[in-house]
């Protein structure tokens, strides 16, 4: 696993210090991946708002057959694990 040094105010040091001894998380490390994957995660949610508005604004729609259904699956699962492959 890489290192990564960040200059932070000394109160918000604290604060993840205080987060840490109180057990809300188990180090510092810890904290901050955390707040990284939120991150992540809210950003994924952005993505996928923007593109169901894009989708409804997009035009008029037609009835999905299991092969639609079948071929986004497996777009999604292909691009899932292809991120995942990326984060090992």
């Amino acid at each position: 696993m890489d290192t990564l040094n960040i200059g932070i105010p000394d109160s918000l040091k604290q604060y993840i210090e205080d987060l840490v001894a109180d057990g809300a998380y188990d180090s510092i490390s810890d904290y901050m991946r955390e707040l990284i994957q939120a991150d992540q995660n809210e950003q994924a949610r952005r993505l996928l708002e923007s593109e169901v508005v894009k989708g409804i604004e997009s035009g008029d729609s037609f009835p999905m057959t299991k092969a639609d259904w079948d071929s986004i699956r497996g777009e999604a699962l292909s691009r899932h694990e292809e991120r995942n492959r990326g984060l090992h």
